[in-house]
């Protein structure tokens, strides 16, 4: 693709979905530059450097609370040169706590929590991957998993993709 075709495209389009369409975006824009194409994300990790979002780091602080694993963290725009130029947020599941849905038991109590927890707070994130509208993220404030606050809260676990750790098994007795 040339960039006029590309341009024609792209430009002065309305109605679509920013979030459906950026990845045909970008993937279309690598190719007007000659550049490669992000990678499919793979199992394991290690071999995601160059796909759409994991492993992307932000920083900012909260500025929403979705439900007792979901959050809004704002982040900067910024120019070319590098100046701010307004505020948007990324939605943020958060990757290592499992908090039940705000209608069963337990949801409400979650999303308080995490609102004590971190609602204004300052957090740095790690993209994992995206799961429907949200990115997948371990969260950190002042150095601790916001998962591993939430736990120390004595917040319970039980989303619906929760699946507990399994327990070791205490080492059988030895006979003397």
């Amino acid at each position: 693709m040339d960039i006029e075709t590309f341009l024609d495209k792209w430009l002065g389009k309305e109605g679509g979905a920013e979030r459906a369409n950026y990845q045909m975006f970008l993937s279309e824009l690598c190719d007007v530059l000659g550049v490669t194409r992000p990678n499919p994300a793979h199992s394991p990790n290690n071999m995601n450097d160059y796909v759409f979002e994991r492993g992307q780091t932000f920083t900012g602080p909260v500025v929403h609370i979705i439900d007792g694993d979901g959050l809004c963290v704002e982040v900067p725009n910024t120019n070319v040169e590098g100046t701010k130029v307004g505020d948007n947020w990324v939605e943020v599941r958060i990757a290592d706590f499992y908090a039940p849905e705000t209608s069963e038991p337990g949801g409400t109590e979650a999303t308080q929590a995490l609102t004590r927890i971190a609602f204004g707070k300052p957090v740095s994130c790690k993209a994992d991957h995206r799961s429907y509208d949200r990115v997948v993220a371990q969260c950190f404030l002042d150095g601790k998993s916001l998962g591993d606050l939430m736990r120390e809260a004595h917040i319970a676990e039980g989303g619906r993709a929760y699946k507990p750790k399994p327990v070791p098994a205490a080492p059988a007795p030895v006979e003397p």
